[in-house]
């Protein structure tokens, strides 16, 4: 949990309406960031991954701050639409960990063919 994140307890601690926006306003950079510099190449998808697991944690504590709001208030659209955002963000994670799945596959697979050459196994010529 980020250093505001933790103020925001000791200040507004408990349900409140005013957490829940501050904890849904704080997750949304968090997730352009992190995409934008996966995209960029400035942080692997491991990092990715874990950036969005926070983010998804955010997001949840804000649902869980707003979700008693009435629907037809503004909070309660809010609520509604982290729903939706919540959602999205379950679905970039789980093509996330997917990645980092493929790439430990790729690298354990790339490994065990270079120690079979190193070994002297693979294809033998033909004389």
């Amino acid at each position: 949990m980020s250093r505001y994140a933790a103020n925001m307890e000791v200040v507004e601690p408990g349900i409140s309406r005013l957490r829940g926006i501050a904890l849904y306003e704080l997750q949304d950079p968090i997730v352009m960031l992190a995409n934008k510099d996966f995209e960029g190449g400035e942080i692997t998808v491991r990092d990715l991954l874990s950036k969005l697991r926070e983010a998804e944690g955010y997001l949840r504590e804000a649902i869980s701050q707003l979700i008693y709001e009435p629907m037809n208030s503004p909070e309660g659209h809010l609520a509604r639409v982290a729903m939706q955002d919540l959602k999205n963000l379950r679905y970039s994670i789980q093509h996330a960990e997917k990645l980092v799945s493929e790439t430990e596959t790729r690298k354990s697979s790339t490994g065990s063919i270079g120690s079979a050459k190193k070994r002297g196994g693979g294809r033998k010529k033909k004389t």
